[in-house]
């Protein structure tokens, strides 16, 4: 590009946070000149906010060519660049991957001072930037659905026992001329209630867990700091919620209108709700106190997936080791 040849390449892209904190997001910065250690620039552009590419903190992009062949150097050995492509319409990785390979071997072949280098590495941009953390996320993603599953059945066993004591209650409003698909719909809506409310404190403490896996996770998942609550997660968190209470709520409604209500006000006394009644919320005692080993017994194994997928053994001693990378 015309830009990119040494002597017409004053050019330059600002970072979103830079127009920001420098520039106080002037609009009219493109065109202008920005003086660069005592060299004018001109402002091609400014990135989108969140742009980060090669890594945090940078302020601005220019062209490569404004290092001068001098500073760059001209070994072949010397590899410290990144090199991002755009795929051909219908083109796959794997031709990409064939095609830079026969041009490496090529230039191995005409210049000695790249023998040995005859074969290259390609991978999408995605993974590049993320790495391979898409087994350990799906690990966690059904670790939470495992979970939550259990967690609204256990509900539901609760709500269940629940309107098994408000029997005598539901009897009396049946009788007040209340009807089934009334006490159906007071039933849902406060198990609703209770499922926004446990969404709410969900969503507040998924707001202190993404920080602390900004700063435990750091070195184990690529750009973990830059995990956020967004509109799509309330979103999420909100539909979840809504349905947990419908799906789970609905059934213990059912359950706890299927009798005849009338005959609960004739057999049971005053706050009794029968022998049938009495074994029903045994019954569910049992139930939940099953659930919650399984709760607890099923996350931590989860979890120790988890953990197992992030310790990866590299094959060699990694402790006391330092890796720096130049350019």
């Amino acid at each position: 590009r015309p830009e990119a040849i040494e002597g017409n390449d004053h050019y330059v892209v600002l970072s979103d946070g830079f127009w920001k904190r420098r520039l106080a997001g002037d609009r009219t910065v493109v065109g202008r000149a920005l003086t660069i250690d005592g060299i004018p620039y001109t402002v091609v552009g400014v990135m989108e906010p969140g742009f980060t590419y090669p890594a945090d903190r940078i302020d601005f992009w220019m062209p490569l060519s404004n290092m001068g062949p001098d500073a760059i150097g001209r070994q072949r050995g010397s590899r410290f660049l990144d090199v991002i492509g755009r795929l051909a319409p219908g083109a796959t990785i794997q031709q990409a991957h064939d095609e830079l390979a026969s041009l490496s071997r090529l230039t191995a072949e005409r210049e000695p001072e790249a023998r040995g280098w005859t074969d290259v590495t390609t991978l999408p941009v995605h993974e590049a930037l993320v790495g391979d953390v898409r087994r350990p996320l799906i690990v966690l993603l059904g670790a939470v659905g495992f979970v939550l599953l259990i967690t609204c059945v256990n509900i539901a066993a609760l709500l269940l026992a629940r309107a098994t004591a408000r029997q005598r209650e539901l009897a009396v409003r049946s009788a007040l001329g209340a009807g089934r698909g009334r006490i159906i719909r007071q039933l849902v809506t406060e198990s609703l209630v209770l499922a926004l409310i446990g969404g709410a404190l969900g969503v507040a403490l998924a707001v202190v867990g993404v920080r602390v896996l900004g700063t435990v996770g750091a070195g184990d998942l690529p750009r973990a700091t830059e995990i956020r609550i967004d509109g799509v997660v309330l979103l999420y968190a909100l539909g979840v919620s809504t349905l947990a209470g419908l799906i789970f709520g609905l059934l213990p409604a059912i359950r706890a209108t299927s009798r005849n209500l009338q005959s609960v006000l004739r057999a049971g006394g005053r706050g009794s709700v029968g022998n049938a009644g009495q074994s029903l919320r045994a019954a569910l005692v049992v139930a939940e106190v099953a659930l919650a080993v399984v709760l607890v017994v099923g996350a931590g194994l989860a979890t120790k997936s988890f953990t197992r997928l992030l310790d990866v053994d590299p094959g060699f001693r990694a402790r006391n080791v330092l890796a720096v990378r130049l350019g």
